[in-house]
């Protein structure tokens, strides 16, 4: 049974993960851009892709391990 339970732990781990960066992605870049005085646009949402990837990544990282065993 631990399969199984791993196999699904592994894959929300890997869901969450792509929702919890694009939802801490774009409030980082909403941060960077009102409260960090980032002028651009683009640098802001630069902000955003780099602190959204780096969540995502440490979520993916979680679900890698869970499937793995």
């Amino acid at each position: 049974m631990r399969g199984g339970v791993g196999m699904v732990g592994g894959a929300v781990w890997l869901v969450s993960g792509a929702f919890a960066g694009g939802a801490w992605g774009w409030a980082a870049m909403r941060v960077a851009y009102r409260y960090l005085d980032i002028d651009s646009s683009e640098g802001a949402l630069a902000v955003g892709v780099i602190f959204g990837l780096l969540v995502a990544l440490v979520l993916w990282g979680l679900g890698w391990r869970e499937l793995r065993g």
